[in-house]
């Protein structure tokens, strides 16, 4: 589907390793690297999937990142702010949810490198990708690595208005980490929660189209986007996304 000359695909939600991602479409397959990266001066959040001629590891990062998103999953679902939730309600998720979080840390894993260097043979074509209620960064990474092996650069928003499972914010400090935020029915939180995902996918495509993408500002990732300098094809910028992306959408054509 082709909108005011940027392509747009919808897409579903799957573990890497329940559905891997296919390991040869047409064309020639690579292999794939993911970095966090915050653009400096920015309030944006992203991960980057693009192709990179390094090898996986035997394990590579985790699909849940830590605790934090096992919690915001499970908090998505049963809501702990509830004052209507049983104590034995709230007990039994928290357990189903750190249960869940070592098993993810023991089976589930994305097979790419972190902070890769990039493939350099030609330039990448740009994908911004959006995801849904209570999704994150790594949601849909057997989908975006699957676009990241047939040389796509992927940048996942991890948006921060609420809507992700959990998101990691970049303060003075340090990081901290935000849980969903239960709004349904409340129409006018929502279209604030539409105002933020606009403008952070809006500072994704200038911060990536740049010629000289502003250093990353994330803490603790070894990521440096430099390498990338010359290698991003923003003419060719694909917007994609799931569920909720589609009224974030809506709303960006119309501005």
């Amino acid at each position: 589907l082709r909108r005011g000359g940027v392509r747009e695909v919808s897409g579903m939600a799957y573990p890497s390793r329940v559905v891997p991602p296919p390991a040869r479409w047409q064309g020639e397959a690579a292999h794939v690297g993911v970095a966090d990266y915050e653009p400096e001066g920015s309030d944006v959040f992203m991960r980057l999937y693009y192709p990179t001629l390094s090898r996986p590891p035997l394990r590579g990062p985790l699909w849940v990142p830590s605790v934090h998103y096992a919690h915001g999953m499970a908090h998505f679902l049963v809501d702990f702010t509830n004052p209507k939730r049983r104590w034995w309600q709230k007990l039994l998720a928290r357990a189903a949810y750190l249960v869940g979080h070592v098993s993810n840390a023991v089976f589930d894993t994305i097979p790419a490198t972190l902070d890769a260097p990039p493939r350099r043979e030609k330039p990448m074509p740009l994908v911004i990708f959006s995801h849904g209620l209570a999704g994150t960064r790594n949601m849909y990474a057997a989908l975006a690595s699957a676009l990241a092996s047939q040389g796509y650069l992927v940048a996942a928003v991890e948006h921060r208005d609420g809507s992700a499972s959990y998101t990691a914010i970049h303060e003075k400090h340090g990081v901290k980490h935000k849980p969903y935020v239960h709004t349904d029915g409340n129409f006018a939180w929502r279209r604030e929660q539409i105002g933020k995902r606009v403008a952070e996918l809006d500072a994704a495509v200038a911060a990536l189209s740049n010629d000289a993408p502003p250093r990353n500002a994330f803490p603790g990732s070894r990521f440096d986007i430099s390498a990338f300098h010359g290698l991003i094809d923003a003419s060719r910028l694909v917007a994609m996304g799931h569920s909720f992306q589609g009224k974030t959408r809506d709303k960006k054509e119309r501005r």
